[in-house]
């Protein structure tokens, strides 16, 4: 009997033994995976945004041999890996990092037991792509958030062609990584409300916030967001998109957005401000902005005023699309340009015409930096500067605004003078 107790008693202790075994395990494997989840700091906020896997741009690739970028979190640590074809190329752990301007300086313990300075810099607001910089080993490479390496495909789908646009909504402004920018000037507390147009087009990738007053009076119109060329796409899950151009004169420099096509609905994701959703205003392969009404999603070039000019000469209140570019460039010849000694082409401009409240046409002339001739004469790649402003009366004369005092006045009553 005392050796049957002292049988069930051994069994006994050897369970507890064997499940104090178990328990430590989970243990040890719940702390694993509470240490793996990194914890709040300056670090955490630099690196999270890359910490998926991100293939390297073409416009970077040596030998067109694919690398892919990330950083992760492991056993206490910030690290980063490069890698090609499932082999190691660098690894090692994050040790150091220094906010620099717009550069994350990090200091990187590879498994080597050497050092390596590493800048990451941001291509784009949305924080969709990144460049890789270092000295030793050498190093200056782009990659892209999401992209898993495929084939792109040129060009922009016909889903997503065409410009989009938000309502006027209440604008925040903020800063890079989201947070609202306490720097805004008295003129930028004026404009409290605004409205996004974005362009997704065959040749470019471009969009501007018009401005507005508290009674959503427009301010001011916004600047283009860069002159880029070169667009392709990729489609992703979940109506995702990666869109994306180079910045002109840069063809290594991607510039990158990625959407959300939800039925009829586009949204811009994680970009700088919260863009509320947007309608597609027209299937146009060029840009079209009017902040008045919503029905020129039309295939018809003809513009016109609300009263039209019978005359003998050509009807200055039904041009067309062309002829109002041609009647622009041509006082643009006499006056701004005066000549034309640099020999720009009409090309080298973008004429974004918009019906107003008045029923008459305004025409606001930008500078293309996308072309060759405005990349020779060294125009900045990241702005299309505003040129002049036109307008046609609904008298179907010509006017243009005067840069010091914001008036109209007549230019020119007879088309092609």
């Amino acid at each position: 009997m005392k050796t049957k107790v002292k049988l069930v008693g051994l069994a006994l202790l050897a369970m507890m033994v064997v499940s104090g075994c178990h328990a430590r395990q989970n243990a040890g494997q719940s702390e694993t995976k509470l240490a793996d989840q990194p914890q709040p700091s300056k670090l955490t906020t630099a690196l999270k945004p890359a910490s998926q896997k991100a293939a390297e741009d073409a416009g970077t690739r040596s030998n067109q041999q694919m690398t892919y970028s990330r950083f992760y979190y492991h056993q206490n640590h910030w690290r980063w890996a490069l890698t090609a074809k499932g082999k190691t190329i660098v690894k090692g752990i994050v040790t150091t990092s220094q906010k620099k301007d717009s550069d994350q300086k990090l200091t990187i313990k590879r498994n080597n037991g050497q050092k390596m300075a590493l800048t990451l810099s941001w291509l784009d607001g949305g924080l969709h792509s990144y460049s890789l910089k270092s000295s030793a080993p050498k190093l200056s490479r782009n990659f892209i958030i999401g992209d898993d390496g495929t084939a792109w495909t040129k060009g922009v789908p016909s889903e997503l062609k065409g410009t989009w646009e938000t309502g006027i909504y209440d604008a925040k402004r903020l800063n890079l990584g989201g947070k609202l920018d306490s720097s805004s000037s008295s003129v930028d507390k004026q404009m409290l409300k605004e409205k996004t147009y974005f362009y997704i087009l065959d040749t470019t990738l471009d969009g501007l916030n018009n401005s507005y007053d508290q009674q959503g009076n427009k301010v001011s119109d916004g600047a283009g967001w860069g002159a880029n060329s070169a667009v392709s796409y990729k489609k992703l899950t979940g109506g995702d998109y990666l869109l994306k151009s180079y910045w002109a004169g840069r063809k290594v420099a991607p510039d990158v957005y990625r959407v959300n096509l939800t039925g009829n609905r586009l949204k811009l994701i994680d970009t700088v401000g919260d863009i509320p959703l947007m309608t597609r205003k027209s299937t146009k392969n060029t840009p079209v902005v009017d902040d008045e009404s919503s029905s020129s999603d039309t295939d018809s070039d003809s513009t016109s005023s609300a009263t039209t000019a019978t005359t003998n000469r050509t009807d200055t209140n039904n041009l067309t699309t062309a002829q109002v570019n041609d009647w622009v460039w041509t006082n643009m010849l006499k006056d701004d340009l005066k000549g034309n000694p640099d020999k720009f082409a009409q090309s080298d401009y973008l004429f974004m015409q918009n019906m107003n409240k008045k029923g008459t046409l305004d025409i606001d002339v930008r500078e293309n930096h996308s072309t060759r001739r405005m990349q020779e004469a060294g125009a900045s790649p990241d702005i299309d500067p505003r040129v002049a402003s036109y307008e046609i009366n609904a008298k179907g004369e010509l006017m243009k605004q005067d840069i010091v005092t914001g008036k109209y006045k007549v230019v020119s009553t007879q088309y092609g003078e």
